[in-house]
């Protein structure tokens, strides 16, 4: 395209789309009074209901560029107005992606028109969300994935999100995660976890809650690096829905980390473990890894060790695999410390919790208190 002035720009994407298509080849003219008298709304309307032309015929760079001319007029239009246009825009651009050459073109342009939008705008992150699901209906989304990672919080305060806004906008991200593990789960956990007592909407009445749930305890399952299961009081909320009654009683088996209830469970339900694409054996060495979490949360509140005499019983499994598993729970960071062959005990130095609430407040506090309490011996000390 030849660069003009900004005034003229919708002219010169009128003349480009007039190039693309001998049916458009008036639009030029019939926009240059719209121009002349200020009617960007109009203006804007006439070009986006003959923009698939461009789109359709023109290289790459040229419709990319046009598009940008039509999304910075958008962007100039009063806010309410800037909303539904974006919304015909995203359409328009969508619409047009039949090929995969047109799919990233399509890309690249709502990227551009997301940025072009005025921040924090609804117009601007209506277009993420459409991005975002548009990359996944086409299986394109590994660029979004890796700029969006660890972004929800900065897009959240960005445009104010809350309640179903964020839900809406957490359910496209999760998405974008083709391989899932701790990004899709970190993400499935923010959804449930609006719906916690503060929340203010119940659980029940949302038609992505249940999906979202079984994403999630998919995840924790088969992700041996997971075992934070903060969702859990949100998920509860879920109990007695006949649409997920049995995947609760697994939730439920996992997170209280009971490995015979489980495996019963799994015994009896195999249908439903094939249906999540678990097996049982994914769900006894979950259990048995966030047993041990538990066991190491209780110690530190209490004498700071593990019998394996304890370890043995709560994971159902043969002395001579205790340490195997201690070894295991080191290695994935949920246990830090040391073994004691000679006493068979386990120092715990360090664990990993399944949720942070009031019992692992009070436990922090002591040991806060315990620390200032050495620091302040060993300062008398220094001054005697």
């Amino acid at each position: 395209m030849v660069e003009v002035s900004n005034e003229d720009l919708c002219l010169v994407l009128a003349r480009a789309i007039g190039t693309c298509d001998p049916a458009k080849v008036d639009l030029e003219k019939s926009l240059e009074l719209l121009v002349a008298q200020g009617k960007a709304t109009e203006v804007v309307t006439a070009l986006l209901d003959s923009v698939q032309a461009l789109l359709s015929k023109a290289s790459p760079s040229d419709a990319e560029s046009g598009m940008s001319i039509l999304a910075h007029a958008i962007a100039k239009l009063p806010e309410e107005n800037c909303e539904a246009f974006a919304s015909k825009f995203v359409s328009a651009a969508t619409a047009a992606s039949t090929s995969e050459d047109q799919t990233d073109l399509t890309l690249a342009v709502l990227v551009r028109a997301y940025n072009t939008f005025p921040p924090s705008s609804k117009a601007r992150f209506n277009t993420l969300v459409a991005c975002l699901d548009f990359a996944v209906s086409k299986k394109k989304t590994h660029g979004l994935a890796s700029a969006l990672k660890g972004s929800s919080e900065v897009i959240k305060k960005e445009f104010k999100l809350e309640g179903d806004d964020f839900r809406v906008f957490l359910l496209a991200l999760s998405k974008v995660y083709a391989k899932g593990g701790k990004d899709t789960y970190d993400i499935l956990t923010q959804y449930l976890m609006t719906f916690a007592p503060a929340g203010g909407k119940d659980i029940k009445t949302d038609p992505n809650a249940t999906d979202i749930a079984k994403r999630a305890v998919v995840e924790l399952i088969k992700c041996p690096q997971l075992f934070k299961c903060d969702f859990f009081e949100a998920v509860k909320g879920l109990e007695g829905l006949s649409s997920f009654g049995k995947v609760f009683e697994l939730t439920k088996a996992v997170v209280e980390s009971d490995v015979k209830k489980l495996d019963a469970f799994c015994g009896s339900n195999k249908t439903v473990l094939s249906d999540l694409g678990v097996t049982a054996e994914q769900c006894i060495d979950k259990v048995r890894l966030l047993a041990l979490a538990s066991m190491g949360a209780a110690a530190q509140s209490k004498a700071g060790e593990i019998l394996y005499s304890d370890v043995k019983a709560s994971l159902d499994i043969p002395e001579d695999e205790v340490e195997l598993w201690l070894i295991k729970a080191i290695g994935l960071k949920i246990l830090d410390g040391r073994m004691d062959q000679l006493h068979q005990t386990f120092k715990v130095q360090k664990t990993a919790y399944k949720a942070f609430g009031g019992l692992e407040w009070s436990t922090l506090n002591d040991k806060l208190g315990k620390m200032d309490a050495n620091i302040s011996n060993v300062q008398t000390k220094l001054k005697t």
